[in-house]
């Protein structure tokens, strides 16, 4: 019996390798002049090179906004605000090297609906206590809802209760990215999950998870290859969206393929 789902897992995961991969923009095409990570200018960048979906990163101000910023800290290194701890004012008091405001989230959703070839990927930051990442997420929903970009946003979260609370907010569950690796692949698929995603070295050395995938016809998700070879690896795999910091080389082995 085991072989027999081993069989068909390996059809399955043949045929989803026909697709062409997604390319994800790591906070945006940053690479380019006259962008930083999750700048506006990064997000604009990434729209006109016509990659599918930009990785945006989200933490909550005291004041409850939600800001495009990756860690806990203000990105300009000189500085030395805790976004957690800040209001909107204080993080936006500095700006990115750039010379651009750090942007709100909602900054972020004006102008993915401006362009909506590019969709986001939401990187929903871990908080201190469960209530301001409940806030922190409702907040997300709300402003997606209000945009309309329901179909062109994927959540990526890390607390199995924050899948419980997207779906209640948000009707729907398979575009829901839960990254926590001490979760199967069944557990997370029994959540409702469709999207299954691991950095791009678990991908490589644990071939059981590709089958696992392949089995339960979920979309797989790759961070962050930024080397060469370590992108033709996932692209070979038949990973379905990769998230790179070099998205343009990415495309460039996406074609060499395709």
């Amino acid at each position: 019996m085991r072989r027999y789902y081993l069989f068909f897992a390996l059809i399955a995961l043949s045929l989803t390798a026909i697709a062409q991969p997604q390319i994800v923009a790591h906070r945006g095409y940053h690479q380019k002049d006259g962008a930083a990570r999750n700048s506006i200018e990064a997000l604009k960048m990434a729209q006109q090179a016509g990659f599918e979906w930009v990785e945006i990163d989200v933490n909550l101000s005291t004041d409850g906004v939600p800001m495009a910023v990756h860690g806990a800290w203000h990105p300009n290194k000189r500085v030395g605000v805790h976004v957690q701890r800040s209001t909107k004012a204080e993080i936006q008091e500095y700006l990115l090297s750039n010379h651009e405001v750090v942007p709100t989230f909602e900054d972020i959703l004006r102008q993915v609906a401006k362009h909506q070839t590019t969709g986001v990927v939401i990187d929903i930051k871990a908080h201190n206590t469960p209530a301001i990442q409940k806030r922190l997420i409702k907040e997300v929903a709300t402003l997606v809802s209000r945009y309309k970009l329901q179909d062109k946003v994927l959540y990526m979260v890390n607390i199995e209760q924050s899948v419980y609370q997207l779906k209640r907010l948000n009707k729907r569950a398979d575009n829901i990215l839960f990254v926590n690796g001490a979760y199967s692949v069944a557990w997370r698929v029994g959540l409702g999950c469709k999207y299954i995603g691991y950095n791009h070295i678990a991908w490589a050395k644990k071939s059981e998870l590709l089958e696992q995938c392949a089995l339960y016809n979920v979309k797989t998700i790759a961070w962050t290859p930024n080397r060469e070879d370590d992108i033709r690896q996932m692209v070979k795999l038949g990973i379905d969206l990769i998230i790179s910091d070099n998205p343009m080389l990415v495309r460039k082995v996406i074609n060499e393929y395709y």
